[in-house]
């Protein structure tokens, strides 16, 4: 069983997330599809994209975000690692409309997706 708020797994007895209070659901067959909403090499709009998204409850996910500063010369000159690109900001297709509608005003020229 698993919660679809959250994500976390228990027992298949249970009914309720305790963290959540979410009815919980048997875990889906299937892999979850994430789908690309947001990208951009500056941290500071990535953070703000992502508390525009957990301000909404919408979970996602940062790829490259740990990894920024691992080789190299980090982010310099470009504002972004060029051997692994920028962020990206990934959801679940159920949440794409509302995700791009909620960040829509974060795109300015060449960080559209």
């Amino acid at each position: 069983m698993i919660c679809p708020k959250c994500q976390a797994e228990y027992r298949p007895e249970s009914t309720e997330c305790p963290a959540c209070q979410a009815p919980v659901v048997e875990r889906p067959h299937e892999p979850m599809e994430l789908v690309l909403v947001y990208q951009s090499g500056d941290m500071g709009r990535v953070m703000l994209a992502k508390s525009f998204l957990e301000s909404a409850e919408i979970p996602y996910i940062v790829k490259n975000e740990e990894e920024q500063a691992l080789f190299g010369w980090g982010t310099i000159p470009f504002g972004y690692n060029l051997l692994i690109g920028p962020m990206e900001i990934r959801v679940h297709r159920k949440d794409v409309e509302a995700a791009l509608e909620i960040l829509k005003d974060l795109e300015n020229e060449g960080e559209e997706i």
